[in-house]
């Protein structure tokens, strides 16, 4: 009999929206491949229930899980609870483990490692909280929710010229309140966009060849 993989997604609802979708095509496609490599390939959506997937996990049996899981009840702040709950199973899975998935999924906390790392990030600031930097004014600025991952909640509206600090509060307040999520502004930096991949090795990382993001 074939050994077992799980492919694990978000759980979407009836009406989820486009892109969102996107991750059933994932999944799609790495059964394929892994059927191809002669395992058995289930899919499994995740969601809140946490007792009932734990027994579903139990009976499959797999030998590790795909992780594809993005967000927990349309909710980015949970993305890390998919890891968690893996490692209380003792199932091993793919992908970054929890406490990387937590730390680079709030992109203020993300941008504070990487400045005690001494890697250069965009000055930035959270509503109702004072700057950790320097703010220039006037100057652009991109407003993004605090907890979503890659493009969630950016449009052309995102980014806008901020004449002081009492402007840019204002363009805070209304994004925050249009997008129903807590956000964030940083200074915005023109120019071309690129993912860079790591994959960990027992001899050091492995650097991917780089992705250029086109919106």
């Amino acid at each position: 009999m074939s050994a077992t993989v799980v492919i694990l997604h978000q759980s979407l609802p009836q009406d989820a929206a486009p892109d969102d979708k996107d991750v059933l095509i994932q999944a799609s496609s790495v059964a394929d491949a892994l059927e191809h490599l002669g395992y058995r390939a289930v899919i499994e959506p995740f969601e809140l229930d946490i007792a009932g997937f734990s027994s579903r996990l139990s009976l499959l049996d797999p030998v590790c899980v795909f992780n594809l899981v993005e967000s927990l009840d349309n909710d980015g702040r949970l993305i890390h609870l998919a890891c968690s709950i893996l490692d209380h199973l003792g199932v091993p899975y793919t992908g970054a483990n929890a406490e990387a998935m937590f730390l680079t999924s709030n992109k203020v906390l993300a941008k504070r490692w990487m400045l005690l790392a001494g890697i250069p990030t965009p000055e930035w600031v959270v509503r109702g909280t004072a700057p950790e930097c320097g703010l220039p004014v006037p100057a652009k600025y991109i407003v993004t929710p605090l907890w979503e991952e890659a493009s969630i909640g950016l449009d052309q509206g995102s980014v806008q010229e901020a004449a002081d600090m009492a402007g840019l509060m204002d363009l805070l307040e209304n994004r925050s309140l249009m997008l129903g999520r807590k956000c964030f502004a940083e200074r915005f930096i023109d120019g071309r966009e690129f993912n860079l991949s790591m994959l960990a090795r027992s001899d050091g990382a492995e650097v991917l060849p780089p992705a250029e993001i086109v919106f």
